[in-house]
């Protein structure tokens, strides 16, 4: 199967722009849903932390951060090209935006899971 989250044509529309940005978003998100059920576990199993329920709004507050983060692509371009009319060539390097934009918000997802589970081991 072709990787084509990050290959771009040449793309005119609002609307196309808008379902390439978007196409990589259920990856994001699917790895994000499991990662959070491995973190969840770990919390669980290793910790014997029952109180994972107090957890719950902050996953939701950092999938609407990873997710923001990742769509600040979009509105990037659609900003520019759109509203203040540049002529800038964002079929070159939106996919490079798109792939920095991912890896960041999987690096804020790692990173907020470590930290979580270096307080678990301070109070245990």
């Amino acid at each position: 199967m072709e990787d084509k989250i990050f290959e771009r044509n040449c793309l005119s529309n609002s609307k196309d722009i808008i379902l390439w940005w978007l196409n990589g978003i259920g990856f994001l998100n699917l790895f994000y849903l499991l990662y959070v059920i491995f973190h969840l576990l770990i919390l669980v199993k290793v910790f014997h932390n029952g109180w994972i329920f107090f957890l719950l709004p902050i996953i939701f507050f950092v999938w609407l951060l990873i997710n923001s983060i990742f769509i600040s692509g979009l509105l990037l371009e659609l900003f520019l090209s759109r509203i203040l009319k540049l002529n800038f060539n964002f079929d070159k390097y939106a996919p490079l935006l798109k792939g920095v934009f991912l890896i960041i918000s999987i690096l804020i997802v790692i990173s907020i899971s470590v930290y979580d589970i270096l307080s678990q081991i301070d109070t245990v």
